[in-house]
C-alpha cells in the first residue's frame, strides 16, 4: 500500500536514505542525515505541500521504500517544477517498488497542478536509468563530474517528464 508519509515514519525513511548515502555512489549526499534534520524537512515539505509517500510491505505497516516531490528551484518561474526522490530498502530492490512510486508522485504531482517532474540520476545506475525510460521520462543531458562521492567523481544525468501534455 502507498499512503502519505506521517512523522512516526521518518525514522525508517532515515533508514533507507542513510544506508545509501553512506554506501552508495548513486546518492550524492555525503552525510547522514539527522533526526532533527528530517523533521524540519518533513515540517517544510508539510507547509510547501509537496508529497512525501511511503510503500508498506504488503499492509503490514513495515515501511520499504518511500518518495517525495521536492522544490526544483527557488524562483517564481519554477513553482511548476518539481523533483522527484525515490528510495527503495537494499533488501527489496527490483520488485517494482520504484515504479509503482514514480507513478504515485506522477499521478500526485498532476493533481497539485506541477507541469513538469525532472529526477537527477547518478550516470551507471543501470535500474534507475530503466525505472525513467519506461514511464518515457525524456533524457535531458549530463553533468560532468559534478558530484564527488566515495572516492570519485561522478556524472549527474536530467530526467525530464511532461504532465500538461
Amino acid at each position: 500500500m502507498i499512503r502519505l508519509a506521517t512523522e512516526k515514519d521518518l525514522d525508517t525513511i532515515n533508514e533507507i536514505y542513510n544506508y545509501e548515502v553512506l554506501n552508495s555512489e548513486y546518492n550524492v549526499d555525503t552525510c547522514a542525515v539527522t533526526s532533527e534534520e528530517r523533521l524540519n524537512w518533513f515540517a517544510y515539505h508539510q507547509t510547501k505541500n509537496l508529497p512525501i509517500l511511503v510503500k508498506d510491505r504488503g499492509g503490514t505497516g513495515e515501511i520499504i521504500a518511500w518518495a517525495s516531490l521536492n522544490e526544483w528551484a527557488a524562483q517564481g518561474g519554477y513553482n511548476k517544477t518539481a523533483e522527484v526522490s525515490i528510495f527503495v530498502d537494499r533488501n527489496v530492490h527490483r520488485q517494482g517498488l520504484g515504479k509503482e512510486l514514480l507513478r504515485a508522485l506522477m499521478d500526485s504531482g498532476a493533481e497539485l497542478g506541477y507541469k513538469v517532474l525532472i529526477s537527477r540520476t547518478v550516470k551507471g545506475n543501470t535500474a534507475s536509468l530503466k525505472l525513467h525510460q519506461s514511464l518515457n521520462f525524456r533524457y535531458i543531458g549530463i553533468m560532468r563530474r559534478v558530484a564527488f562521492k566515495l572516492g570519485k567523481w561522478v556524472d549527474v544525468q536530467i530526467w525530464q517528464k511532461d504532465l500538461f501534455i
